[in-house]
């Protein structure tokens, strides 16, 4: 027997409406493939990211409090019972944030982009390691914003993205070292959202 994760503990307690949702949501086909997934994480933890993202949606990250697991536990209790209205807005914006993040990033979604050293001149994607604060920024960044005025500037977006990852040295700490503090959350989400802004007015 295998203790269950917070995840796990979460589906037991918190049945309902938005906990089904977060699992059909974890399903989606190219979410997965964003993940490197075949199929549905046996722990959840593509579910948890979901919840995740549904945490930042509604909450924002100017609202964010840690420890990241209360804030989580905080919103699967307050949507606990999801309306069909606010169920199909969140369902939309999930949708289309990963729709631009496969058009935006494919394979290397999530992961780091390092400047180049004597090996690789050119800088390297991270090739395995998933990392969580580039998916929050991301996914909620992307999730009200028209895709086609996305899809006009997507080498500019990617652009902009690898340089923040390799010159900004305060967005590179605040995705790397204490990344559950609330002003390492606050300071990744507003320069990627400034960064994003600028590009797309």
């Amino acid at each position: 027997s295998v203790p269950l994760n917070t995840q796990e503990l979460r589906n037991c307690i918190y049945r309902g409406k938005f906990n089904n949702l977060v699992k059909e949501l974890a399903s989606d086909k190219d979410f997965l493939e964003l993940l490197g997934l075949k199929h549905p994480d046996r722990r959840m933890k593509d579910v948890e990211l979901v919840l995740r993202f549904g945490s930042f949606y509604h909450n924002t990250h100017i609202n964010y409090k840690s420890p990241i697991k209360n804030f989580l536990n905080n919103e699967i209790t307050r949507f606990q019972n999801i309306s069909d209205k606010d169920a199909d807005q969140l369902r939309a914006a999930f949708k289309n944030s990963v729709s631009i993040i496969k058009s935006l990033l494919g394979e290397n979604a999530f992961k780091r982009y390092y400047k180049g050293n004597d090996k690789n001149p050119n800088g390297y994607w991270e090739k395995s390691r998933f990392n969580a604060s580039l998916f929050d920024i991301l996914m909620d960044s992307f999730a009200r914003v028209e895709k086609n005025s996305v899809y006009g500037n997507l080498d500019a977006i990617r652009e902009a993205f690898i340089a923040l990852m390799t010159t900004d040295l305060e967005f590179i700490d605040a995705i790397e070292i204490g990344t559950s503090e609330e002003r390492k959350v606050v300071r990744r989400f507003d320069k990627w959202r400034n960064v994003l802004n600028d590009i797309l007015g």
